[in-house]
């Protein structure tokens, strides 16, 4: 399958063992990154909510935009109609402090199985609880239906693998994405 990609823009999503292999088939990828899949287990959750989230809705893209555009993170896709189009498919959870949101995150919550985020906080609100409200208010809902919710995240951002790992969550799978 390697061999029949036209490659132009791309991003390839590859178990790390087969990392070398679409190297090899395709030197072009110039950009790597290494991504922790996390789960956790129904029983083993340590929720822990010290600020008070937020459902939020599609009124709310403008605001969660400028929020990822303040944090300089286009994880969603940095424009409010690209926001808008998250929740066709996710729920939307944020922090506010004194009435200004300072962190958010989205979450695919099925029965088949539950997908956390992104999760963004900005960086004056970091380590206040921010994403550990987040992060356990999902893992909250994500358990009424589903056995082993998810999350992935960069396998260098060690603050975020604290937060998830003290909720409970243990790493499951590493994959790299490779890019053009």
């Amino acid at each position: 399958m390697l061999d029949e990609l036209n490659i132009g823009n791309a991003y390839l999503q590859v178990p790390v063992e087969y990392e070398q292999v679409a190297l090899s088939k395709h030197p072009s990828f110039v950009s790597k990154v290494i991504i922790m899949l996390m789960s956790i287990k129904k029983g083993s959750e340590n929720i822990r909510i010290s600020k008070t989230p937020e459902k939020l809705s599609i009124e709310d893209s403008t605001e969660i935009s400028d929020l990822l555009s303040q944090a300089n993170l286009a994880l969603w896709g940095g424009s409010v109609e690209e926001v808008k189009s998250r929740f066709e498919d996710s729920s939307c959870i944020g922090v506010r402090e004194t009435e200004k949101l300072v962190s958010v995150g989205a979450a695919r919550l099925n029965d088949y199985g539950s997908l956390i985020g992104p999760i963004v906080t900005l960086e004056p609100h970091r380590n206040r609880g921010c994403a550990t409200t987040i992060v356990s208010a999902f893992v909250r809902e994500a358990l009424k239906t589903s056995s082993t919710p998810a999350i992935s995240v960069k396998s260098n951002n060690l603050p975020a693998i604290r937060v998830y790992t003290s909720i409970g969550f243990e790493h499951y799978k590493s994959y790299v994405f490779l890019g053009t």
